[in-house]
């Protein structure tokens, strides 16, 4: 037994050693646009003006990562409306593709399957891109092979261990002090771009919506959505706990409507519910479009640390969320964005144990805050 973890640790430190080999490292000190040198650009990339450049954006993992991800993307377009820029999404996000499909040229999707791996590998090496972004945060063996073998003539990505994969290397601002939508797009920084002087509001078809919203008849009543779960069992509340939380809203706030929302996982515990009270809204979505549009009708939000999150940052309503957060975790929780809101933490592992008393009491504290009687 203790041979073959020997063999295999020794196996994955050879893999590793391939995988992560180095490149230039330049770690980026100022905001000076690497492409702005001619003879740079003609150097490296064999053309003589960035136009032709062929750009591929890595953001192969979640819907929240996409959804942080939209003022760098917009940014980057911006910044070279000419140049190719395609990205490579996964099967965990490419459902909320339509908050980015007006930027790049091509996207990508990866799944974790080793053929369709290996194809996916061929056809981006023949793509022949010039620079590769990796905009995860962690390390990413995935992101760190499909450098390998892609092979780019400069890959960039943020300041973390195994950050010799890279050519240009940006800082990634404090983890405890900012937020992950102001740490991923500093990644513009080699670009020339200065977040500080960027609206990195986040958006997912806000103009699109807004027109929808318009056209809705009965759109006056106040609306709390109330999200269920995150995307594991332990960002679950509980049953009791939401019973107890739709109760207070319903006491406390008589006019207002109320929309539950959750995956097909918790079809039961959306049942009972409804069973219970049979005025709330538990209409099932199709997709993550629609979905989103369901939450951009809301007032308030209350959730699990999940996408909603996110969305709820996008449209600027306020919110209140239920996070895990341990002791040892070396990052804030990624909290919404511009937009007031509560978060209620726990150490432990699962949020069941967070009261409904104090849930109830910042659902109160941020309608004040709103000042939503007088709206």
């Amino acid at each position: 037994m203790k041979l073959l973890k020997h063999l295999e640790l020794s196996l994955k430190k050879i893999i590793n050693k391939f995988i992560f080999s180095e490149r230039r490292a330049i770690k980026c000190t100022s905001y000076k646009n690497i492409l702005s040198d001619t003879e740079f650009i003609k150097n490296t990339f064999h053309i003589d003006n960035i136009n032709s450049i062929k750009i591929l954006l890595l953001r192969q993992d979640r819907i929240g990562d996409l959804l942080i991800s939209t003022p760098f993307i917009k940014y980057l377009y911006q910044n070279m409306p000419n140049s190719q820029i395609d990205i490579l999404l996964g099967r965990a996000n490419i459902g909320a593709k339509s908050c980015i499909e007006q930027y790049p040229a091509k996207i990508w999707c990866y799944d974790k399957k080793i053929s369709n791996s290996i194809k996916l590998i061929r056809q981006l090496r023949k793509e022949k891109y010039d620079i590769i972004i990796d905009t995860l945060e962690a390390v990413s063996t995935t992101s760190s092979f499909i450098i390998k073998y892609a092979n780019p003539k400069i890959a960039i990505g943020l300041d973390k261990e195994k950050s010799g994969i890279y050519d240009y290397i940006v800082p990634l601002l404090d983890r405890f002090n900012t937020n992950i939508t102001e740490r991923t797009a500093n990644l513009l920084m080699p670009f020339g771009l200065n977040i500080n002087k960027l609206d990195l509001s986040l958006d997912y078809n806000n103009d699109e919506f807004a027109k929808k919203k318009s056209l809705i008849k009965d759109c006056s009543k106040f609306r709390f959505g109330v999200n269920l779960a995150g995307s594991s069992e332990s960002r679950f509340w509980g049953i009791e706990n939401n019973i107890k939380l739709i109760e207070f809203i319903k006491q406390k706030y008589k006019e207002a409507e109320i929309r539950v929302f959750a995956t097909d996982k918790y079809d039961e515990v959306l049942s009972k519910l409804k069973d219970k009270f049979n005025d709330i809204i538990t209409d099932k979505c199709s997709s993550f479009d629609e979905f989103a549009f369901e939450v951009s009708l809301c007032d308030f939000i209350i959730s699990p640390d999940t996408s909603i999150v996110h969305l709820a940052s996008a449209y600027k309503i306020p919110s209140v969320i239920l996070y895990i957060r341990k002791n040892d975790m070396k990052h804030q929780p990624w909290y919404p964005y511009k937009v007031n809101f509560i978060s209620i933490e726990t150490s432990e592992d699962s949020i069941r144990n967070i009261k409904v008393e104090d849930v109830s009491n910042a659902v109160e504290q941020l309608y004040k805050l709103e000042n939503f009687n007088n709206s």
